[in-house]
């Protein structure tokens, strides 16, 4: 079973050379609007403090439909799945319904990425930067919404704005790193010369009645030699656990074409967990096409037992 595991990944690989751009991804369903696509990500973690595991990090499968002013996004996902113990627990990540009312204005419906911060535009690992990601993707805010959002774009003045909200429980509260009945917040996007800014806040409710408030501000530059990213948040809301701060800074370079080096440095503090933290990590990644990513990383903690060397392997066809 695993030799059959490995062989799919291989597979995926070697079907994803046969795209040379983004737009090649996915399959038409032959007289159907439906695209049929999908990515994969295999990861070893060598934990300092934990048993070394090499798991299937994603396996998900993507549809995509287009009707005129509609378009249909679905991910069914299987997640964290050992190698030396194969079971797989199908999930729906995102089912989404994206209404275009007019140029400028979208009403998204289902269940969505949360449209706050940088990190979580991209939730997939061949996208990101490193495969590891900032503590705020996992404490501060849910990364998926069920219910409503509504987005606007202003032209003349280069900037969006989001409004996002949900009153019902999850839909599927598998994969979402913070279950909720409850969660509204708004989202500011400004394109300048040298900087693209974001400004975020929002409220929360988890199904035991923990109340959380949320806010963030970061910034990015993006140049055909690197691309800078800071984002400071904070949480406030139930008595001792509180973050008041969440920071990062990542600096990756694109050193030569297909090879990029990455730097981050993160810094908050807990008062759930009682630390200070301050966390490093040196990253490389080795893309042979843009459908495959190799990576390797190396990532320090100062307080919690958590050192670990991760290497991955993603792909999406």
């Amino acid at each position: 079973m695993i030799l059959r595991l490995l062989l799919l990944l291989l597979s995926c690989i070697t079907f994803s050379l046969k795209a040379d751009d983004a737009m090649a991804y996915g399959w038409k369903i032959p007289g159907t609007p439906l695209f049929l696509g999908g990515h994969i990500s295999s990861n070893y973690d060598d934990d300092a403090h934990e048993e070394k595991k090499l798991i299937f990090d994603d396996i998900a499968l993507l549809f995509y439909a287009n009707f005129d002013r509609v378009s249909l996004l679905g991910e069914i996902e299987a997640s964290d799945v050992p190698l030396d113990h194969i079971t797989l627990a199908i999930h729906i990540e995102r089912l989404q319904l994206d209404w275009y009312l007019d140029d400028d204005t979208t009403l998204t419906t289902g269940k969505f990425n949360s449209d706050i911060g940088f990190w979580n535009q991209v939730p997939i690992n061949i996208l990101q930067d490193t495969t590891t990601y900032p503590n705020i993707l996992e404490h501060i805010f849910p990364k998926l919404t069920t219910g409503l959002m509504i987005a606007h774009t202003f032209d003349e003045s280069d900037c969006g704005l989001s409004i996002t909200f949900q009153h019902n429980n999850d839909f599927d509260k598998h994969y979402n790193n913070i279950v909720t009945d409850r969660h509204y917040a708004l989202a500011f996007k400004k394109n300048t010369d040298y900087f693209i800014w974001r400004l975020n806040g929002g409220y929360y409710r988890t199904p035991d009645a923990k109340e959380f408030y949320y806010g963030g501000i970061g910034a990015r530059r993006e140049t055909g030699h690197y691309t800078l990213t800071g984002e400071l948040f904070t949480r406030q809301g139930n008595r001792h656990r509180n973050i008041p701060y969440d920071g990062y800074c990542q600096l990756t370079w694109h050193m030569m074409h297909r090879h990029d080096l990455a730097f981050r440095t993160e810094y908050y503090r807990d008062e759930a967990l009682k630390v200070r933290e301050n966390i490093s990590l040196a990253g490389y990644t080795y893309r042979p096409i843009p459908a495959v990513a190799l990576k390797a990383e190396l990532v320090r903690h100062t307080q919690l037992p958590k050192n670990r060397l991760v290497l991955s392997v993603s792909a999406m066809f």
